[in-house]
Parts: C-alpha cells; structure tokens; sequence
C-alpha cells in the first residue's frame, strides 16, 4: 500500500494594514515643514527677521503643521474646530507679539490678527463682523450706540460738524475745529439738553 502525498496548506503570515493616505500626508508634513524651516531659517540669519507665508510666522506654521488635530481640522475646514485649537496653543498671542513692534496700536493689532485669522481660517472673531468687502469691523457696542444718538443729536443741534476717533476715544469736531473728547462736552450737553435745543432751532 502506496502512501499518497498531500500537500499542506502553506501559512501566511498577516500583515498588518496601514493607512498609506495618513502615511503619505504625515510625509508630506514633514517635508513641507523641512522646506519651510530650511527656508525660513536663512531669512532669519539674513535679515534677523523670521520669514512669514501669508502673514504669518514660519515657526507658527511649523507649529500648526505638527498638531494633528489643527491640521484634521484644517483639512476638513471646521473653522471653529480649528480656531479653538489654534488659541488653545496660543497662536493669536504668538502672532500678535511678533507684529506688535510695527503695530502699536492694541485696537488696530487686534483687526488685523482677526482679519489674519479670518482669511486663513474662515472664523470671525465674536466682536467682529465682516462687511460686503470681506474685511473685519468691530461690532458698535452698547457705546457707540450711545455716542452715535448724542452725535446725531449735537450735529442737528448746530454744537459740532464733525467727529474722529482717535486711539479708541471718540472726539467731536466744533464749528470752530476744535477736537473735543466726547466725553468732556457730553457732560455739559447731556441727551435731554440737546433734544431742547434741536426743538428750539425747529421753532
């Protein structure tokens, strides 16, 4: 009797799965960044300033490029994912502190961050609004609105022709073109005088 020979079924061994998409963009990151660093570097030993791509600073970017969750975010354009995140590491502040030897002015730093922000990563800060030209203005506050009232009110009254405003303070224009703080000539002209003095005038 003859012994028949069966072949046994080889063992494979499994392998394990690997995303290549996440592999591939980690790469990408990488390289990108190096590039960016390589780069970025070579302006700071040459200007002794740090390269900015679209405004913002080279070590940022660096920065945003290693957070997964900013970049998830990013890729998937949740804007308000991303800008939590990006104020979580501080970003906003980062930023400001390297444009704030060139814009000395808190309130027009503050815009310009924002507008920053906004145009990288579509979120509109909570006391902006963007206008029909796609640029960030402050929302008038419970004191603008004051101020707008008692304005509109002096002006028809004939006490100033014009207003400016200068580093957050509001200053009214006299007939005379004297820049008065608001504050200073509404605590002689309250609301209700300027009211009699407008129904005066119609008379």
């Amino acid at each position: 009797m003859t012994r028949r020979f069966v072949p046994r079924p080889s063992r494979t061994h499994a392998i394990p799965y690997r995303d290549s998409s996440k592999t591939g963009l980690r790469v990408a990151t990488l390289l990108f960044g190096g590039l960016i660093l390589f780069v970025g570097f070579g302006t700071l030993l040459l200007t002794n300033k740090w390269l900015t791509v679209g405004g913002v600073p080279v070590p940022i970017i660096l920065q945003f490029l290693r957070d997964d969750t900013a970049r998830t975010a990013y890729l998937q354009k949740d804007s308000r994912k991303l800008h939590d995140r990006l104020e979580a590491m501080g970003v906003e502040s980062q930023i400001k502190a390297f444009y704030r030897p060139q814009i000395r002015d808190e309130i027009k730093l503050d815009q310009y961050i924002h507008q920053l922000l906004y145009e990288r990563t579509g979120h509109v800060g909570d006391a902006y609004r963007v206008n029909a030209q796609g640029i960030l203005v402050l929302k008038p506050t419970s004191a603008d609105k004051d101020f707008n009232e008692w304005y509109k009110l002096a002006r028809e009254a004939g006490l100033v022709a014009g207003k400016v405003k200068r580093e957050g303070m509001q200053y009214v224009i006299t007939s005379e073109g004297l820049a008065i703080p608001y504050p200073e000539l509404a605590a002689i002209f309250s609301r209700n005088e300027l009211l009699s003095l407008v129904k005066m005038k119609r008379l």
